[in-house]
């Protein structure tokens, strides 16, 4: 869980490089790579709208849905016919991250969050690319394609539905 909100807080970082981007939609690689070399690779979609609502929906290798409100999170895992709902406590104070944020280069910033550091790819204002050490020191990259920025994104996007039957975890 704590990765996934590490992933969480680095989207959010991306809101705050230019003003004008309100909403990102993109389709994703994510690769995790351990400290034994053991490299995990996902792909999706992900769509988000300021000031704090997310959609990554993993399609590679297993289908997997996580939906942000704010401080709440499901999780929804149809291979396990489960969901997982969990509010988190510590607030991510946007602004704070992205007055903080350092221009290291013409493409790359440096954004901390609680002593978590992510390096974020942008060009002419797009998202590119974020990378992280997560909690349990994988490295992590996630890439973006076909971005999207201030289309408009039906509300819907961002609430879950669990279907009937499946498990939910409240943690």
């Amino acid at each position: 869980m704590k990765a996934i909100f590490l992933l969480l807080a680095a989207l959010t970082t991306l809101f705050g490089f230019t003003d004008s981007i309100r909403t990102f939609s993109a389709d994703f690689t994510q690769q995790i790579v351990d400290d034994t070399n053991k490299t995990i690779t996902y792909e999706g979609h992900v769509d988000a709208t300021r000031p704090d609502k997310a959609h990554w929906h993993y399609f590679k290798p297993v289908e997997k849905s996580v939906f942000v409100i704010g401080h709440k999170v499901t999780i929804i895992e149809p291979e396990l016919e489960q969901a997982i709902v969990k509010t988190f406590r510590d607030e991510i104070d946007l602004f704070k991250i992205l007055a903080d944020a350092v221009k290291l280069d013409d493409e790359t910033y440096l954004a901390t969050h609680k002593s978590q550091e992510f390096f974020i790819r942008i060009r002419n204002d797009i998202p590119l690319a974020i990378s992280y050490h997560d909690a349990f020191e994988n490295n992590v990259h996630i890439r973006f394609s076909a971005q999207k920025v201030n289309r408009s994104l039906d509300d819907a996007l961002f609430l879950p539905v669990i279907p009937t039957g499946y498990d939910i975890l409240s943690e």
